[in-house]
């Protein structure tokens, strides 16, 4: 995390532990105003000092995380998946692509007409005209809300900017400007992100209930992410505390799943991960461990909900 995002990273924390200003958080850490201002501008490096008191007043984070964020501890573990790290990472991630986005959609800080008419109906925006005036006020009230509505509005925006009439008016717009920067859809591909949520409730409470995905992957379908709860894939290198991500069709065919993949809800309830091979009206589950039988149920005793497209590994050290 290179100074700028630390800067806001700890702008965003300050505002999220109940201090709107930079002059009350001040007040309790004992750092000086002018010293807060420049390292959430990035301008200024925090000592470790100046970390360990911000760290008293602000809340979920530590002083060994902010440690580590600032660059103080190299030698900490860096690929655990689901640590305040990877979430903080993931926020900034977030923001940059929202408003890169707003930026696409708008021209001299102004939207484009149906991208306006988009934004007002979106259900955090409330209909405020004020916030969708213009991309600069837009851009501050995204920054000002908490992760949760930021996640939902950047979900929501990037479906905006794929709708094929906000397509026709930036490619008329970049038609009618020449200093307008051209965007491909293959540049569109590579910064957009699909957020995927969790469909069951394995994970705790210290983890992360979503997963980011290309598009390509999952295309237009709906898709959930779903923790895997035994070794019984391990034949094919799908493991225990291992996530799947998962791509639901909008109606079960056979030739759709037959020999693939997929996420299956059991008679039971319990939710497996199985090669599935179509026979007749049955279906075989097959696993991929010793330990493990293949097992058959009539296609209507069992639903399949979904197709694995990615695995995604949490790496400890």
């Amino acid at each position: 995390m290179d100074r700028k995002q630390f800067g806001k990273l700890i702008a965003k924390l300050r505002k999220e532990s109940g201090y709107d200003s930079q002059r009350k958080f001040a007040t309790v850490t004992g750092v000086s105003n002018a010293s807060i201002a420049k390292i959430e501008n990035g301008t200024q490096k925090a000592r470790p000092d100046t970390l360990k008191a911000f760290s008293k007043h602000l809340t979920d984070i530590t002083y060994a995380d902010l440690m580590e964020m600032s660059g103080y501890l190299e030698g900490s573990i860096k690929q655990e998946k689901h640590d305040k790290y990877s979430k903080y990472e993931f926020i900034s991630m977030i923001e940059e692509l929202t408003i890169d986005l707003i930026k696409k959609m708008s021209k001299d800080d102004k939207f484009l007409p149906f991208v306006e008419a988009k934004l007002k109906e979106l259900e955090e925006v409330g209909g405020n005209r004020d916030v969708v005036k213009n991309a600069s006020s837009f851009i501050k009230f995204f920054e000002n809300q908490n992760l949760n509505i930021q996640i939902n509005l950047y979900s929501n925006i990037q479906q905006i900017y794929t709708l094929p009439e906000v397509k026709n008016e930036i490619d008329y717009y970049n038609t009618q400007d020449s200093s307008t920067e051209i965007v491909t859809d293959e540049e569109v591909n590579e910064r957009i992100y699909k957020i995927v949520m969790h469909y069951n409730n394995t994970i705790s409470e210290n983890e992360s209930n979503y997963e980011i995905v290309k598009p390509e992957l999952i295309g237009n379908h709906h898709a959930f992410a779903l923790s895997v709860l035994d070794n019984s894939m391990q034949g094919i290198g799908l493991f225990n505390g291992d996530v799947v991500i998962c791509k639901k069709e909008d109606e079960l065919r056979s030739y759709i799943y037959d020999t693939k993949i997929c996420s299956i809800i059991l008679p039971n309830g319990d939710e497996v991960i199985r090669k599935i091979q179509f026979i007749n009206e049955e279906i075989l589950l097959i696993p991929f461990h010793p330990d493990f039988n293949t097992e058959i149920f009539y296609k209507d005793d069992i639903s399949i909900t979904g197709e694995v497209v990615q695995i995604i590994r949490t790496l400890n050290q």
